[in-house]
């Protein structure tokens, strides 16, 4: 059963609030006694992740992303989550708990990070 990313009041921030990466290398590298480096690719697909960063995010907003942390298990479940930037729809998975800090400047928002990998 997958998981619905909730409405927030706030895009993600400006500057630093959305990374993609790959998940992993898949490249195998062996060093054999000559130094010369051999490498090939794993016979795997490689995954896309994001890290996601929001500033200003209100109570309701923290609530609505505890309660949606609290129902996919963290990263036990999958959430339909639509990216951002492009609008695309992708199944992920949070790859670990979700932060929450107390905005610096105004004690009553929250600065909220978290990163998800494509499932």
């Amino acid at each position: 059963m997958s998981v619905t990313f909730p409405t927030l009041s706030r895009h993600p921030k400006e500057r630093g609030g959305l990374t993609e990466t790959k998940d992993f290398d898949p490249s195998l590298r062996t060093r054999p006694e000559d130094g010369k480096v051999i490498s090939r690719a794993r016979q795997t697909a490689v995954k896309r992740r994001w890290r996601v960063g929001y500033s200003n995010m209100t109570d309701a907003d923290k609530s609505a992303l505890e309660s949606m942390e609290s129902e996919a298990l963290i990263g036990a479940d999958t959430i339909a989550w639509t990216h951002p930037k492009t609008d695309e729809p992708i199944t992920v998975r949070l790859a670990g708990p979700i932060e929450y800090r107390v905005q610096p400047t105004n004690a009553d928002l929250w600065e909220i990070e978290f990163e998800v990998v494509e499932a």
